[in-house]
C-alpha cells in the first residue's frame, strides 16, 4: 500500500528539464573575440534575432560581453531585453528584460547567465530578438559568433536598420530543472498521504490489541 502511494505521488512530478533552444555559440559556448560596440557615439542599441526550436517558457539566455578594453570604464549600465519581432526587426513588446551595472562588466570579455524572472512563453517558429542598449558614451561590447551565423540589426538613433556581418553570440534556454507538481497531483498527494496516516493509525490499534 505505502509504495502504490509513493509511486502515485511520484508519477504526479512533471519534470521539464532546460533545453537550448537557439544558440549560435561554438563546442563549450566559444566565440570570437570581435565584437559589436554599444555606445551613444554611434550605435546606442544592437539586436540580434533567434526562432526557438520548441516551445516552452523562457529560463535564461547566456550573451558574452565586455566594456571597451580600450577605454574607460562605462559609469552607466547595460540593459538587455527580449523582444517581439516586427517586420523582420525589433519591436516594442519586452517580453523579459535584465540590467547589467556598470560595474559589473569588466574589459575582458565574460559569459553572462541572465535568468528570467518572467519566464515568458517562447513560440517555436516565431522569431524574437535580444537587444542590447546603453546610454553610456565609452559603451560595451557584444561578442561575435563562431559558427557563421549572419545578419544583425544596430539602431543609431533613427531606427532600426538590418546589418550583414556575424551574428552577436548567444543562447536561448527555455524549461527548469526542478520537478513541478501539478495541481490536481497536488491534490491527490494530499490524498495520498492522508491515506498513508490512516493506514499506520489502524495498524498501530491492531497491534496494541
Amino acid at each position: 500500500m505505502a509504495r502504490t502511494i509513493l509511486l502515485a505521488i511520484v508519477g504526479c512530478l512533471s519534470v521539464q528539464a532546460a533545453t537550448i533552444v537557439y544558440s549560435d555559440f561554438g563546442p563549450g559556448q566559444t566565440y570570437f573575440l570581435a565584437g559589436y560596440g554599444i555606445d551613444t557615439a554611434e550605435q546606442p542599441e544592437i539586436g540580434a534575432a533567434f526562432i526557438p526550436s520548441a516551445t516552452g517558457s523562457l529560463s535564461q539566455i547566456d550573451v558574452p560581453v565586455s566594456y571597451f578594453s580600450a577605454g574607460s570604464p562605462p559609469t552607466h549600465p547595460l540593459s538587455i531585453m527580449i523582444s517581439n519581432d516586427s517586420g523582420g526587426l525589433p519591436g516594442l513588446s519586452v517580453l523579459d528584460s535584465w540590467t547589467l551595472p556598470a560595474g559589473s562588466v569588466s574589459g575582458t570579455p565574460s559569459i553572462f547567465s541572465l535568468l528570467s524572472t518572467l519566464h515568458p512563453s517562447l513560440n517555436a517558429g516565431t522569431q524574437y530578438w535580444v537587444v542590447m542598449s546603453t546610454t553610456d558614451f565609452n559603451g560595451f561590447a557584444w561578442y561575435e559568433n563562431s559558427t557563421g551565423a549572419m545578419g544583425w540589426a544596430s539602431n543609431t538613433g533613427s531606427g532600426w536598420t538590418l546589418s550583414s556581418g556575424r551574428k552577436p553570440a548567444f543562447d536561448v534556454i527555455e524549461g527548469a530543472s526542478a520537478a513541478v507538481p501539478e495541481p490536481s497531483c497536488a491534490v491527490m498527494a494530499c490524498l495520498a498521504l492522508a491515506a498513508l496516516g490512516l493506514r499506520r493509525a489502524v495498524l498501530g490499534r491492531r497491534t496494541a490489541q
